[in-house]
């Protein structure tokens, strides 16, 4: 009896309440995958220069945050008290085209959060993307996802501060 009345009310709901916008399902599906991860390695490609390999973890480096060890030595540490995010905008830009899995679930949850729609795109060999307008930046960040379970493998960033691409692969 109890099954039928849930199975009533679910109808009834998906009957009347509108689907939500691909892109806000594609973004939350995204939101869900980079949370399950704390580990990314990633080839960047920063203005047009050469490709530096970088590895982005999630953890306690003494203290609890994300850190980012790009190939060329550089090391960028945000801990989480600070939301995840560092105060330079440079460091939280090289964070996100890293891919760093915090930086970027931050990122479109807080854009989700406040209401705003996620814009999708087809690009990089059709597939989907996200995209995302960072308007205390004046940055476009675009999150290349896999086609159904909208996985993300690619980011790329238009800024003023940063313009530059990656591909990401998350490590276990």
């Amino acid at each position: 009896m109890g099954g039928a009345a849930l199975l009533a009310s679910w109808s009834v709901q998906a009957a009347v309440l509108p689907r939500p916008p691909r892109g806000d399902v594609a973004a939350a599906d995204a939101v869900v995958v980079l949370r399950e991860h704390r580990l990314v390695a990633s080839v960047l490609r920063i203005d047009g220069d050469r490709s530096i390999h970088a590895v982005c973890a999630r953890g306690w480096f003494p203290d609890h945050g994300t850190l980012l060890r790009l190939g060329d030595g550089v090391r960028l540490f945000a801990p989480v008290r600070a939301a995840g995010v560092p105060s330079d905008p440079l460091a939280t830009a090289e964070l996100e085209l890293a891919g760093c899995p915090h930086v970027l679930e931050t990122a479109i949850a807080r854009l989700l959060g406040s209401g705003a729609r996620v814009q999708t795109a087809r690009a990089w060999l059709g597939r989907p993307a996200l995209a995302v307008h960072l308007h205390e930046r004046s940055s476009l960040l675009t999150i290349y996802l896999t086609p159904r379970r909208f996985i993300p493998i690619g980011v790329a960033l238009d800024g003023p501060i940063l313009e530059g691409e990656s591909r990401i692969r998350f490590v276990r």
